[in-house]
């Protein structure tokens, strides 16, 4: 009665994960359908769980490779009929096994994102510079109502584009005038005795140790208005 010949099998290789976006060429850039950083970020999980899979197959492939050397081993290297390989037309030698029937891939798909990824910071970019702008048209808007609403006439008192800047200069001047004649702290105040700050007039502080002027900054509806020596 002859032997029963072994069947041995290497295991499926696992597959990478299929990007959930689709690409496209328009002028020579890549446009990317349904990418945003959270889809980004789960493909990434899922091909790093797909990398683990790979090293797992890895792992099996080479059991099945020494099982199958082992069975060689023990029956004197025989030319053929000892040792079969599923999916193989023809009984196999060990060099065979390993080359011909054995896993030909020895390492994971790559993980390539990086026109994605670039893509991404791009549309991060646009979408804050179109941000930028609608919110300086807005600012705008405003402005020019507060500014008619003070009873300005537009082309004569201002223009669309420096409207902001306009109402900014009406505003600040009024918190100035209602700090003026006071002391005030203000920044850089450092002075190498006591002091009691700045009037919003004069030129120095009370101790003539700084000099001082306004600094406006912000916008006309969050105006930061203060003292600051130079």
């Amino acid at each position: 009665m002859s032997d029963v010949v072994p069947m041995l099998s290497f295991p499926a290789k696992p597959k990478p994960p299929k990007k959930p976006w689709t690409s496209s060429m328009h002028m020579g850039v890549h446009m990317f359908q349904d990418l945003s950083q959270e889809s980004l970020e789960e493909y990434k999980a899922e091909f790093k769980e797909y990398e683990k899979a790979f090293i797992k197959w890895m792992n099996e492939c080479n059991e099945v490779a020494t099982l199958a050397a082992r069975m060689l081993i023990s029956r004197g290297f025989p030319d053929s009929g000892i040792v079969r390989i599923a999916g193989s037309a023809r009984n196999q030698d060990l060099v065979k096994i390993l080359r011909g029937c054995g896993p030909m891939q020895t390492s994971a798909e790559s993980l390539w994102v990086a026109e994605e990824e670039r893509w991404l910071r791009e549309s991060v970019c646009r979408e804050n510079e179109n941000k930028s702008i609608r919110d300086k048209t807005a600012l705008r808007d405003r402005a020019i109502k507060f500014l008619l609403e003070r009873g300005k006439v537009y082309g004569i008192d201002f223009v669309a584009e420096d409207a902001p800047q306009k109402a900014l200069d009406i505003v600040a001047s009024e918190i100035i005038d209602k700090r003026s004649g006071q002391w005030n702290s203000f920044s850089g105040q450092n002075c190498e005795e006591p002091c009691s700050g700045w009037d919003g007039i004069a030129r120095r502080c009370k101790c003539g140790n700084r000099r001082v002027s306004w600094t406006i900054e912000g916008t006309f509806e969050s105006p930061s208005v203060y003292g600051e020596a130079y």
